[in-house]
């Protein structure tokens, strides 16, 4: 390397001759030899560093974009996967359309015992010629009321007690004015004319009361019964009958049995009667 920081190369090339004629072509006591000097600035030596540090820095680039070329690649077969899951589901599945009338309202124990005034109310705009709702009382919702009227369990706190006891009562008073628009129901879907008899034959399958409510609905809905299997297997149901309660297990129950089910404040909101 020079002082003024030239770099300098040499390099020894061997020519092919008669050794003759390389003993007499001596140089300085060398063999004959064609010698060469090459001389490289260290600016150059910067410039060969900077090229190879590019190289690499563009290698760095090509595999980045590689991977995420391959991310993308697995992000698109996995949304392609999922969209063909989808549509085999679909074409799998028997699609349902239920077209619902309301007509007869069933609700349960605890639409009385929560939402006895927005009934009465409704009520009091029944019979309606735009409204021709009938309310039907299942007999295991009067006996229920009936109990209730007479006192809670113990576990209730009294004033609690208290106001269901008040309130069943009110209930039950309802019945005896005989409204046109209140009906007694038994669990096969026989309509009573009188609340008197609220006692009915118990069938051979034990179920609890909400069960019972609930075969109520079934069984009234059965009387006006005209599903449809249309082409492709798409069903298509006709309700007439809703069932009234804010009972979450019941409310599942019903969906399952493709009965309509509502609770009473939503119900009157989507009715336009208050």
């Amino acid at each position: 390397k020079k002082e003024d920081g030239d770099s300098e190369y040499i390099s020894i090339v061997d020519i092919p001759g008669s050794q003759e004629d390389k003993s007499k072509c001596d140089i300085g006591g060398q063999s004959e030899s064609e010698v060469c000097v090459e001389s490289m600035s260290s600016s150059d030596e910067s410039d060969d560093s900077g090229k190879a540090t590019g190289v690499e820095e563009d290698d760095e680039s090509v595999q980045s974009l590689l991977a995420k070329k391959g991310r993308l690649e697995r992000q698109v077969r996995k949304h392609q996967a999922r969209k063909n899951h989808f549509q085999k589901a679909l074409m799998s599945e028997v699609l349902t359309e239920m077209e619902i009338r309301p007509h007869d309202l069933v609700p349960d124990t605890n639409c009385f015992i929560n939402c006895l005034p927005q009934l009465e109310s409704l009520m009091k705009l029944l019979p309606h010629p735009q409204h021709p709702y009938v309310i039907m009382v299942p007999l295991v919702v009067v006996n229920e009321l009936e109990g209730l009227s007479r006192g809670c369990k113990p576990s209730q706190s009294a004033l609690h007690s208290a106001m269901v006891r008040e309130t069943a009562k009110a209930a039950m008073g309802l019945f005896q004015n005989r409204h046109p628009a209140l009906r007694c129901v038994t669990t096969k879907g026989t309509v009573l004319n009188s609340s008197t008899f609220t006692l009915e034959e118990d069938s051979a399958v034990e179920m609890k009361n909400d069960d019972k409510i609930l075969t109520t609905c079934v069984n009234l809905s059965k009387a006006h019964k005209r599903d449809e299997i249309k082409e492709g297997g798409r069903r298509k149901l006709y309700r007439d009958v809703v069932l009234l309660t804010e009972d979450r297990s019941l409310r599942l129950k019903a969906i399952s049995k493709d009965m309509p089910v509502r609770a009473l404040p939503d119900f009157i909101k989507w009715a336009g009667l208050g």
